[in-house]
C-alpha cells in the first residue's frame, strides 16, 4: 500500500454527510467548480502575450550577445549568439534589439504556436482531472470553519486499504509557497527559447494543482486524483463523478461540537445500521483553551 498519509479528513454539512454516507458515495470534482479564483482550470488563461514573448525575448538576445561569457548550448539561437559575438555585429544594445525585432519574429511564431498545444493539452487535463480533497487532522479549526459549516457538520475520516486500487491509497500533500500556478510561465518559455530543451509540460499539470495560497495554509489540504476524460463540448457543471467508497474505508466520524441533535440523529440511524466498525466522536471546546477534544459515543 503507498499510502503517503494515514488520515484523510473530509469536512463537510451535516445535510452533505448524511447524502454521502446514505449514498455511499464522495463527490470528485474538476478544478473549476472549486469555489477559489487562484485555481487553475480549463479557463484560465495564459498570462503573456505573442508580443511580451517576443520583446523577451529580443532583451534576453541583446544581453546574451553583450554578456562577459559565451552562451552555451545548441539552440540555435544560442550559436546565432556565438556567431554574432565573434563577428562584433553589434555595437550597442539598442542597435542589436532593433535588428533582432526582425530576426527573431519567426522563431518566436513557432515557439508561440507550440505554447498553444500546451493550453490545449491543460483544458483536456483540466477537465478531465476529478479531485477530492481532505485535510490532515479532526483538529483542524479552519477547516471546521470553512468548510465543517462553523462546527455545525461534521468530519468524515477515510484510509487507505490493503487494495492497491483503492482511491484513498496515493493522496498528495498540497503546498503553500506563494507562487501563483500558471499554465506555463514567461521564464519557462523564454528558457525553451534558449536552451531548445522542451520539457514534457503534461508531467507538470498535477503539480499545479498542488499549488495554494499561503492565507489557506491552515486548511493543510490532501488532494487525491482520478482521471475521467470528458469531452471538451460538456458542459463543465456536470464535470464531476460521485465515486463508490467501502464502509470499511470510513474509520471514524466527527460530530461538530454545535451539530444540531436532530441532523445528529440522523447520522447516528445512518452509522448505526450501515458502517459498524465507524467510530463515532462528538466534538467539545476544550475548557479555557482554544482547542477541541473528542468524546467517543459508544454504540450497541
Amino acid at each position: 500500500m503507498a499510502l503517503n498519509q494515514e488520515n484523510l479528513i473530509k469536512f463537510c454539512s451535516a445535510g452533505c454527510a448524511g447524502r454521502v454516507l446514505n449514498n455511499q458515495e464522495l463527490r470528485w470534482s474538476a478544478p473549476g467548480l472549486f469555489d477559489d479564483i487562484f485555481e487553475l482550470s480549463s479557463s484560465s488563461q495564459l498570462t503573456f502575450t505573442h508580443g511580451e514573448l517576443l520583446k523577451a525575448t529580443i532583451q534576453m538576445a541583446s544581453s546574451m550577445i553583450f554578456a562577459k561569457d559565451d552562451p552555451k548550448g545548441v539552440s540555435p539561437l544560442a550559436k546565432a549568439i556565438r556567431r554574432w559575438r565573434d563577428e562584433e555585429r553589434f555595437d550597442t544594445p539598442e542597435e542589436a534589439e532593433e535588428v533582432l525585432s526582425e530576426l527573431l519574429v519567426q522563431m518566436v511564431d513557432q515557439r508561440y504556436n507550440e505554447i498553444q498545444t500546451i493550453i490545449q493539452d491543460w483544458r483536456e487535463y483540466s477537465r478531465s482531472v476529478r479531485i477530492c480533497s481532505f485535510s490532515a487532522k479532526a483538529e483542524n479549526m479552519s477547516a471546521w470553519e470553512h468548510y465543517g459549516a462553523a462546527h455545525t457538520g461534521a468530519a468524515l475520516k477515510f484510509r487507505g486499504s490493503d487494495h492497491d486500487d483503492s482511491d484513498f491509497n496515493y493522496p498528495e500533500k498540497v503546498n503553500y509557497k506563494g507562487i501563483c500556478p500558471e499554465i506555463t510561465t514567461l521564464k519557462q518559455q523564454l528558457n525553451t527559447i534558449v536552451t531548445a530543451n522542451a520539457e514534457d509540460h503534461k508531467d507538470e499539470f498535477r503539480s499545479k494543482l498542488l499549488q495554494k495560497a499561503p492565507h489557506q495554509k491552515d486548511i493543510a489540504e490532501w488532494r487525491c486524483f482520478r482521471y475521467q476524460e470528458t469531452e471538451k463540448d460538456s458542459d463543465p457543471k456536470t464535470w464531476f463523478e460521485d465515486i463508490h467508497f467501502e464502509t470499511e474505508d470510513l474509520a471514524a466520524v466527527y460530530f461538530g461540537a454545535f451539530m444540531d441533535e436532530k441532523a445528529k440523529d440522523v447520522l447516528m440511524r445512518l452509522l448505526q445500521k450501515r458502517y459498524r466498525r465507524t467510530k463515532i466522536f462528538q466534538a467539545k471546546i476544550v475548557t479555557g483553551k482554544f482547542e477541541l477534544e473528542f468524546e467517543r459515543i459508544m454504540t450497541v
